[in-house]
């Protein structure tokens, strides 16, 4: 990838789902970021975009290394922006495609 800054960002299929990912350890394990997850592309991915300040991205010290992580990560407000929006993406796909009805589409179900 060529030096770009945070607002030339075009992630790749693979990368989307890399900055997924490390969404999830944010919002689920407070930023402790699982390396056995993770390929090499996809460490490398995180580290150039720490060099950009896209994240933040690091090693945590070895006496709080546990079994949910050993580095750690946090975003800028544009991989928040990108985050939420690829998240909604996803949302949408999969309400395109549900194989349900609510109990408000459904006249029947309304109490007169």
């Amino acid at each position: 990838m060529p030096d770009m800054t945070k607002d030339e960002l075009v992630l790749s299929k693979s990368e989307q789902s890399t900055l997924l990912y490390l969404e999830t350890r944010l919002v689920d394990y407070g930023g402790r970021v699982d390396m056995r997850r993770m390929n090499s592309d996809d460490v490398a991915w995180v580290r150039r975009m720490s060099a950009i300040g896209f994240i933040g991205f690091g090693r945590i010290v070895l006496q709080d290394h546990n079994s949910e992580g050993t580095n750690w990560v946090t975003f800028s407000d544009e991989a928040w922006k990108m985050a939420h929006h690829l998240r909604r993406e996803i949302a949408d796909r999969g309400l395109s495609k549900r194989q349900y009805r609510t109990t408000q589409e459904t006249s029947s179900t309304v109490r007169k």
